[in-house]
């Protein structure tokens, strides 16, 4: 039987230990859940798509407790996207606080969400630890007949600028 690899499964993060060749990393994560005494760090995302850096974060903290006992906690804080289909993955899979709509709104002190209300916009870093902001990339696909550059106009520039 192929090993596990779906989230939260220990077999994925141990296997991803094994592929890791510098143990140094997590024995500095480890220290540093260490020193937040079991308080999460805390992560925004904006043009969040599948929410790889949750996913990730979620693996290195499996990593991390496998291999020094010390688990490196996440804590969801919302996300941003503008794609009804991503909106509803990511409802389904990591329902976070808040799922903003719209990235280009987040400099508001308030934002639509997916589901039409509106919204305080978390802003400093009493909200947050860590926010990763990625670009659409809907410009630039493969599967994209009619590709832009990034002065062009285009979804990918739009928010690139407010990113």
């Amino acid at each position: 039987h192929p090993p596990d690899r779906s989230p939260g499964s220990s077999s994925l993060a141990n296997s991803n230990l094994e592929q890791v060749n510098g143990q140094e990393s997590f024995s500095k994560l480890a220290e540093v859940a260490s020193e937040l005494a079991g308080r999460p760090i805390r992560v925004a995302t904006m043009c969040s798509g599948t929410e790889a850096p949750i996913l990730a974060m979620d693996l290195t903290s499996q990593a991390c407790e496998a291999q020094h006992g010390s688990p490196f906690p996440v804590e969801h804080i919302f996300s941003s996207e503008v794609e009804p289909f991503k909106q509803a993955y990511i409802q389904r899979n990591f329902a976070p606080p808040l799922l903003f709509r719209d990235v280009r709104e987040l400099g508001n002190k308030t934002a639509h969400t997916a589901f039409g209300a509106v919204e305080d916009v978390p802003q400093d870093r009493d909200h947050f630890d860590v926010l990763v902001a990625g670009t659409s990339c809907v410009d630039y696909s493969n599967l994209n007949d009619h590709k832009k550059k990034l002065d062009d106009g285009g979804e990918s520039g739009d928010r690139k600028s407010v990113v």
